[in-house]
């Protein structure tokens, strides 16, 4: 346990040798308000294709469709070749696109747990994103999380010695990537029925939190 008395040699540090803040967590289980019931249905086809331009140099190609019944429809690719550029060493390469829609977990999941920092108590809610909480703070429904991708590689067999050597770089870019916020805190005092304000204060009522947080877009 970390208190103020701690020796800083004894402290937890990061990478850069900056000393982590000391904390715990705890989860007493799920209540009734955390009960919900959602469903998806998806539809997807698939195609791939090879073509053996030349003895040494193959050509690949995929296609993918998929229909979320609450994310909308997707088409996805793949290309890639190989190219034999020796007896024994061959290059290859692949660009690709990729769509991900937020699970049912990340949509409806919600808890309060117990946050323990530098020996601060605080009650965490983690709300739905679709929840009227999420909704008075202004907080983006969830997005899809698409991506493109883009990889190169060369593979070296040395057959005398029985050895294969495979290197291989990757670049992926995700666009609309799904995280947890930051802390929101409960809002104090009185406000108006219906406003924001009160609707906050009401959730945070019934989720007996003093803090929250949400799965948005990011």
């Amino acid at each position: 346990m970390v208190t103020a008395q701690t020796p800083e040699n004894e402290k937890v540090t990061d990478f850069f040798n900056n000393i982590r803040p000391a904390g715990a967590q705890v989860f007493p289980g799920f209540s009734p308000e955390n009960a919900v019931s959602g469903n998806r249905n998806s539809i997807a086809a698939y195609a791939d294709a090879e073509l053996e331009v030349t003895d040494g140099w193959l050509l690949e190609g995929a296609l993918r469709y998929e229909n979320y019944s609450d994310f909308g429809s997707t088409f996805n690719y793949k290309v890639a070749t190989n190219v034999k550029l020796a007896p024994n060493l061959n290059w290859r390469g692949a660009v690709s696109t990729g769509f991900r829609a937020p699970s049912l977990a990340q949509i409806y999941y919600s808890s309060t747990s117990t946050l323990i920092q530098q020996g601060v108590t605080t009650q965490v809610g983690t709300f739905r994103n679709n929840s009227e909480a999420a909704q008075a703070l202004g907080i983006p429904k969830l997005k899809q999380e698409t991506s493109q991708s883009y990889s190169t590689g060369i593979t070296w067999k040395i057959p005398a010695l029985s050895l294969t050597f495979t290197a291989d770089a990757y670049l992926i870019k995700i666009k609309d990537r799904v995280v947890l916020t930051d802390l929101f805190y409960r809002p104090d005092g009185s406000f108006t029925p219906g406003s924001d304000q009160a609707v906050l204060q009401n959730a945070f009522d019934l989720a007996r939190a003093s803090a929250a947080n949400f799965l948005p877009m990011q």
